[in-house]
């Protein structure tokens, strides 16, 4: 058990993803893009750099994301209240300002998302 919290400590959390949780929801309709790695925080936290420093999202959806349908088209998602998408997704996407990004984890993997309006 100790080996799995020691790896959690040492990978740390996202600042900024972490703040971004705990505001109120921004809005109650967010359209979001998507970047699911299912178990490498590493990658998930070095996509999101990138995405925060302004790299288009689309090119690293289709390279890197493992939800195949949003990869190859590039669309993005309608987060609501009531849409069927897991609560961490829905949580993070209602919750980030237009442009801005953020990472979350599911019981699919690590989430990075970016509000497009």
């Amino acid at each position: 058990m100790s080996g799995r919290r020691e790896e959690a400590t040492e990978l740390g959390p996202d600042p900024a993803s972490n703040e971004i949780m705990t505001r109120d929801a921004r809005t109650n309709r967010a359209m979001v893009k998507h970047i699911l790695v299912e178990e490498d925080r590493r990658l998930a936290l070095d996509l999101l750099r990138r995405v925060r420093a302004g790299e288009p999202i689309e090119p690293l959806m289709a390279e890197h994301s493992k939800d195949e349908g949003s990869a190859r088209s590039g669309e993005s998602y309608e987060v609501t209240p009531s849409a069927q998408l897991v609560f961490e997704f829905k949580r993070l996407g209602l919750r980030l300002d237009v442009g801005e990004a953020g990472m979350v984890r599911s019981q699919f993997g690590w989430h990075v998302m970016k509000r497009i309006e």
